[in-house]
């Protein structure tokens, strides 16, 4: 079942690609270097069989250099180069014919239709017009440059269900040939039918910053950026012609070019049909993918509202509880999308309902009713307790109806709304007045009325709690505030206060909820069902969106044309929720967070006790503060340099919020950066 379920969700992924690929041409160069190996050959001839049966119009050029250098060895002749050149004398030109055309081509075209498929060679049509190339004047015997490529020969074979099989070989009028460079022919080739993408197969992953690390691949590159990586070194030896040659295409038409390792298994279709890829596309200085961090800051300073301090680092990519930037560096993350991706980036039930989604609904207005909002509403009170549920598109909207439905529940009569110092509820009007941070509201002044701030776990200010008082809005864990948890005294003696006189418990779940503490809420650590609660964060594993729920009685009084939500609840932000609901169930993640839990404190305590900067830690689950002696950005911003993401809140507290299917080896690799930093700042 498992393994059906990945390859339909291998083949969703694939399909809008294939789509667009339909009726285009991909021009393949694969290096001879690369199919000495019977399995890579078969396996790539494999995947232009499937491109073509898709629908697409695959072209392959191929090289055969190992075996036109061992056939010249069997007859005695060695190669000869002048500035560091090859030359094609007469007997190396036989060869090299012989070998590309008569052995190597007809090969090609006999396992292609061993799988199915239909295949020509190309090189006795004359696809190729060349005439003899002298670069700066010296002559390197038959070696030739491309004068003209015969689409028409191309077209007719792919119009009768081919493969269009190249050797790099040309002929002038005369009928004299020549030897071409492969990687030229592919990308003039590529050039001339108005390619959708060239890719070369090689022997090599891509374009790598360090050719001794594997995780230094660099995913994308502008065109611009080829002539400053061979600059510095980057690119270099034998990549320099192949990325010259993709360069030269790209600036020729040809939308993308690729340069993948030719021996991994599938590499073709995984570089072409899926989002991520496994090599290095090439693309134009147009198109919107592949700016480099400066290009894109600057267009950040230029276009977009600077309102958030945002790190310099831009992100293409994650995965899990990693993420990669645009120049192919990896992090690993501690407070993934500000405690969002709760169940990890990307996770592969959510990306799957989401493609499922997209053929259905994306949206439709809450004037109709929709599966997916019901089945949400239901598992969230499955979850918790018989309650109804609103759905909106964030924490902040969320704890806005929550405001509107405890004074509209009384009717007028109480609009007291009681808060904690140092709480966090959001940024628009409603919500930031709510939240108890002086610092924030000053700004935006006059704040709505009404609200009344009272020290947090002091039990003796709960005696502000009246009967004037609509409702008390609390975190049992301030996240922004600092990590601070609540007592469970001092929610038994809020509960009871609140019962006393008549007061609607709000319980504010956006940071804590989903399992972030350990239980799907934190409220039930402390046995407590609160009259409302707000959702957002986590519960959309990525996408956008935020619940209010409130027992069935109180929720009664939110009547048509009370509240609304244009997007909320919309079909693709809670079929990404019951998809995160299903796989905290399946994959048992609250089991998960006990265990790492306790992972990180036992190895906090450690820390703690080794380094006197770390004067303090809280938290419950998954969601750790820990208060440094001193300014806590700086540790943060050396963290991030380091590979591992954290966050700082109130200028000494660090937070770590990992996703909650985080893998103790990732606590181990993230805590270990985690101390190099903190010897630094001792």
């Amino acid at each position: 079942m498992q393994e059906a379920i990945f390859k339909s969700s291998v083949l969703v992924e694939a399909l809008p690609y294939m789509q667009s690929f339909h009726n285009k041409y991909v021009v393949v160069k694969f290096g001879g270097s690369v199919f000495t190996q019977d399995e890579h050959l078969h396996n790539v001839l494999q995947d232009l069989v499937f491109m073509r049966q898709a629908g697409m119009r695959p072209v392959l050029v191929h090289g055969g250099g190992p075996f036109i250098n061992k056939a010249m060895q069997d007859k005695g002749i060695k190669p000869k180069f002048i500035n560091g050149q090859r030359v094609t004398d007469k007997a190396t030109l036989n060869i090299v014919s012989d070998v590309l055309i008569g052995h190597v081509g007809e090969r090609i075209v006999k396992i292609i239709e061993s799988f199915g498929g239909k295949a020509k060679t190309v090189n006795r049509e004359l696809a190729i017009v060349a005439e003899k190339h002298m670069p700066e004047g010296v002559d390197l015997g038959f070696v030739g440059k491309i004068s003209q490529i015969k689409h028409d020969i191309f077209e007719e074979i792919s119009n009768n269900g081919g493969i269009p099989v190249v050797s790099p070989l040309g002929m002038d009028i005369t009928g004299q040939l020549y030897n071409i460079n492969g990687d030229i022919a592919a990308w003039k080739i590529a050039a001339d039918l108005k390619a959708e993408k060239l890719v070369f197969l090689s022997n090599i992953k891509g374009i790598m910053r360090d050719m001794h690390n594997d995780d230094s691949l660099i995913s994308t590159m502008r065109v611009e950026r080829i002539a400053e990586y061979i600059n510095n070194g980057t690119i270099s030896g034998g990549m320099i012609p192949k990325v010259k040659a993709a360069e030269n295409a790209i600036r020729s038409g040809v939308h993308k070019t690729h340069i993948v390792d030719g021996r991994l298994r599938h590499a073709l279709l995984l570089e072409i049909f899926s989002e991520k890829g496994v090599g290095t596309q090439i693309i134009k200085s147009t198109d919107p993918e592949g700016y480099a961090t400066s290009e894109t800051l600057k267009l950040y300073d230029e276009f977009v509202i600077g309102n958030y301090g945002r790190l310099p680092v831009v992100i293409n990519k994650a995965k899990g509880s990693r993420i990669w930037d645009v120049e192919n560096k990896s992090y690993l993350d501690f407070f993934p999308g500000f405690a969002v991706s709760g169940i990890g980036y990307n996770h592969d039930k959510v990306v799957e309902a989401l493609h499922r989604q997209t053929d259905e609904l994306l949206h439709i207005g809450n004037n109709f009713h929709m599966e997916a909002q019901a089945i949400l509403a239901k598992l969230i009170a499955q979850h918790s307790y018989p309650v109804k549920s609103f759905f909106c598109n964030s924490g902040a909207e969320a704890n806005e109806a929550a405001i509107k439905l405890a004074r509209i529940y009384h009717q007028g009569k109480r609009n007291k709304i009681i808060t904690t110092i140092g709480s966090f509820h959001g940024r628009t009007l409603g919500s930031l007045s709510a939240t108890g941070q002086e610092s924030l509201q000053k700004e935006f002044t006059p704040i709505v009325p009404g609200f009344t701030y009272i020290p947090f776990n002091d039990i003796d200010a709960l005696k502000e709690i009246d009967q004037n008082t609509a409702a008390v809005m609390i975190e049992l864990i301030q996240g922004e505030g600092g990590i601070n948890v609540a007592t469970e005294k001092y929610v038994k003696k809020l509960q009871e206060t609140c019962q006393k006189n008549g007061v609607l418990l709000i319980i504010d779940e956006v940071q804590t909820g989903m399992g972030r503490t350990g239980k799907y809420f934190s409220f039930q650590h402390f046995d407590i069902k609160p009259d409302i609660f707000t959702l957002a964060k986590s519960l959309g594993g990525g996408m956008a969106i935020g619940s209010m729920s409130a027992k069935p009685e109180i929720s009664a009084a939110l009547v048509p044309g009370t509240h609304g939500s244009t997007f909320g609840g919309n079909p693709m932000a809670c079929r990404a929720g019951i998809a995160v609901f299903e796989a905290i169930d399946e994959e048992k993640m609250l089991d998960n967070v006990a265990d790492i839990q306790k992972l990180m404190l036992k190895k906090l305590q450690s820390l703690k006790s080794k380094y006197n900067i770390i004067t303090d830690l809280r938290g419950k689950g998954v969601m750790i503060g820990i208060q440094v002696a001193k300014n806590g950005m700086q540790i943060m911003q050396d963290c991030l340099k380091a590979g591992l993401i954290i966050n700082c809140t109130k200028g000494d507290t660090l937070r770590m919020l990992p996703a909650i299917n985080i893998t103790p080896a990732e606590i181990d690799e993230g805590l270990a950066i985690f101390e190099t930093i903190l010897e630094k700042h001792q």
